[in-house]
Formats: C-alpha cells, sequence, structure tokens
C-alpha cells in the first residue's frame, strides 16, 4: 500500500456497513457471509476525477460503492475510451481479474467524491480458503455483473435514438439505491454513453420531457413515471 493508500483508507464504521450492506450483491448474501466479507474491508476515499484503477493493472482487490459514484470505460478499436457504465450505491467490481489473476479490462474512474469499501486480494484469498462456502457467493457477484454487461449491450444495440436514450434512463433508474430518485449524470456524460453528439442527447432529453417522462435538473435526471417510459420503450 502507497502512503497516498495509506493517507486515505480506515476501517468502515458500524453504521456505515449496516447501510451499505443493505443494497446491490451484498444485500442478496447471508448475514454469515456479508460478515465475513465486510470484516475484510477498509474504507477508501477518491475525489472526483480520480482513477480507482486502470486497465491493464494488476488485480489487487474488489471494490464496493459506499457513496458517490463511479465511471467503467473501456477502449475501443478507435483508440479512445468509451464510458459504458455509471454506478450507484452499492455496485461492486473488480472480481472478474482478480478471480481470473488476470490484469484488468476496464477502468474505473471516480465520477464525484466518493467512498469505496476495498477487499485487499490476499484477505479475500485468505478468508475463501477458510471458508469455500463462499466461492458461490463471489460467482454470483460476476453473475450480477454480468447481467449488467449484457443488458448495456442490448440497450446499445436500439437503433432508434430517443428510444436508446429511454432505455439507458430506465436501466440507470432501476440501478438507484437506498431512496434515490435523481440519477446523477451530465448532458455531456449521457451523450457519451449513447453514442450521440450532446446537443442530440439535449434534444432528445427534451423531447422526452415534453412527453413527462423525465425530469432535467442539474447534472442530475430523474424518472417522472417508469411504467410509462416502459410502454414508451415497447411502442
Amino acid at each position: 500500500m502507497t502512503v497516498l493508500e495509506r493517507k486515505r483508507s480506515r476501517p468502515a464504521s458500524r453504521s456505515v456497513l449496516e447501510g451499505f450492506s443493505r443494497s446491490g450483491w451484498l444485500a442478496g448474501r447471508s448475514e454469515n457471509a456479508r460478515r465475513l466479507i465486510l470484516s475484510c474491508g477498509r474504507v477508501r476515499r477518491y475525489e472526483e476525477g480520480e482513477t480507482i484503477y486502470h486497465i491493464g493493472d494488476p488485480p489487487e482487490g474488489l471494490y464496493g460503492l459506499i457513496k458517490g459514484g463511479v465511471i467503467v470505460t473501456i477502449p475501443n478499436d478507435a483508440g479512445t475510451d468509451f464510458a459504458v457504465y455509471q454506478s450507484t450505491n452499492g455496485f461492486w467490481i473488480g472480481d472478474l481479474a482478480l478471480f481470473a489473476d488476470q490484469v484488468r479490462l476496464v477502468s474505473v474512474v471516480a465520477s464525484e467524491d466518493t467512498e469505496v469499501l476495498f477487499l485487499p486480494s490476499r484477505r479475500i484469498q485468505k478468508l475463501v480458503g477458510e471458508h469455500p462456502e463462499l466461492i458461490q457467493d463471489f460467482y454470483a457477484l460476476s453473475h450480477v455483473n454480468m447481467a449488467i454487461a449484457l443488458r448495456l449491450l442490448a440497450n446499445m444495440a436500439i437503433l432508434d435514438t430517443k428510444k436508446r436514450m429511454a432505455a439507458w434512463l430506465l436501466f440507470s433508474n432501476d440501478g438507484l439505491g437506498g431512496n434515490e430518485t435523481w440519477i446523477p449524470t451530465s448532458q455531456e456524460r449521457l451523450a457519451a454513453m449513447i453514442a450521440v453528439s450532446v446537443p442530440t442527447a439535449q434534444r432528445l432529453l427534451k423531447s422526452l420531457a415534453g412527453l413527462n417522462l423525465v425530469e432535467i435538473g442539474y447534472r442530475r435526471l430523474r424518472v417522472r413515471d417508469r411504467a410509462a417510459l416502459v410502454e414508451y420503450l415497447r411502442s
């Protein structure tokens, strides 16, 4: 661990862990599995725009998002990074490279001031060695993340750009944790994620807002009527 990592790393408080364990992948684990997994972690803080890890990095551990947000990017064949996913609380990442003992396939960047629960690889390996029944829990995490990747891929294949945006809004809304109702994103970031220009994204958003399907705020969006948005997508 570097000096910087030591300075920004601290044990997680019980109150933080209790709230965190009720969302995402961890919420579906048994009480004993949650206790064992959480016992390995330490809280790390990242500032907006700070890289959590780069593509090609060795897999040093797992990251669970406590608060804030992260952007997942991948390189395309044109040589540029493509933002494919922005997460909300309860999201975990880092499992694939860790358990395959391969380098990272994506980069992860904090989209705002962010706190994560970091589980070092050596502690996970020790934990699984002592409790082999946890292997199934970590496979479940890979299943969750594969489901996210497949849904993203299917949505990006939608040719109608307004429906592609509607699908992105629905997907992002479904991923909100707790009592959150606003999707934290800028119009520039949204445009990049659905592969359209910023003016096109602004026009599409205004159109969806005119249908009373979405509310536009400052660097955030809210789905007004999920059922109506689904109906629009399938029309």
